[in-house]
């Protein structure tokens, strides 16, 4: 098993149980930035750990499935050995890094960083933004 899906693992466990909101925060240009996700869902390995995500309340995801993480919404993770986005690349092998690519773009928090900075980590629906602090914390309802 890859060091991404082990990483999908450790978050299906607590959230398999019982409903969880995701909250993300982003630091780019010295301004912070949440996106709180209200219903949080991983699907299990039979099913590539595909993404579920609620509405969002943010400041950097507009939630129509155009920015952030709400464009990978039902999105399967990806890693070098398991190509499950519906891109015409394999975008973990492209953008080097495990992530739910629906397609190569919109948000990768994994992303590799560079000069102390997550490369284009985020797209807010106008622009790319790249990360000096990234965090994902999920909560139980």
């Amino acid at each position: 098993m890859s060091y991404y899906y082990n990483y999908c693992v450790t978050i299906y466990l607590p959230v398999e149980q019982r409903p969880h909101e995701l909250r993300v925060e982003i630091t780019s240009d010295g301004k912070d930035y949440v996106a709180l996700y209200k219903t949080f869902k991983l699907e299990n390995e039979a099913d590539n750990y595909r993404i579920r995500l609620g509405t969002a309340t943010s400041s950097i995801d507009d939630g129509t499935g155009n920015s952030g993480l709400s464009f990978h919404n039902n999105a399967g993770f990806s890693t070098f050995d398991r190509d499950n986005d519906k891109c015409h690349s394999h975008c973990a092998v492209t953008l080097k890094c495990g992530w739910w690519f629906k397609c190569c773009h919109c948000s990768k928090l994994n992303a590799q960083w560079k000069d102390g900075r997550a490369q284009d980590a985020w797209y807010n629906g106008t622009k790319w933004m790249s990360a000096t602090r990234t965090e994902m914390k999920i909560r139980p309802l």
